[in-house]
């Protein structure tokens, strides 16, 4: 029977930092996320990986993109899910503001 090499992995490392920040505990995070305290325990040892929806708990509960957890964004990358919706909002306005210009423009050159 094969069993799995134990140690610590990018998610693990990364779960592990982020509790140590937030000041909090297996338990904690194992009532926030829908799991037992006996799977965080394995994660954090690195003898078991998160489901995906699991994943999105831990993102959800932690209000950090995805990413974080798995490796595809760098820490000094990482934004809240707030900083976001503000970043899309300002980007909506200023494209609404540029559409509003162009609109001007076309009818000051209709009215030529």
């Amino acid at each position: 029977m094969k069993t799995r090499k134990k140690g610590n992995n990018f998610f693990s490392e990364q779960l592990r930092k982020i509790m140590f920040e937030k000041n909090l505990n297996q338990q904690d995070v194992a009532d926030n996320v829908g799991v037992a305290q006996s799977v965080v325990s394995n994660w954090l040892k690195g003898e078991r990986n998160p489901s995906l929806s699991s994943v999105k708990n831990l993102s959800t509960f932690f209000n950090m993109p995805m990413g974080y957890f798995i490796g595809n964004i760098k820490e000094e990358d990482t934004v809240s899910f707030e900083d976001k919706d503000t970043k899309i909002i300002k980007l909506l306005e200023e494209n609404i503001k540029i559409g509003k210009e162009i609109l001007k423009e076309i009818k000051d050159l209709k009215n030529k």
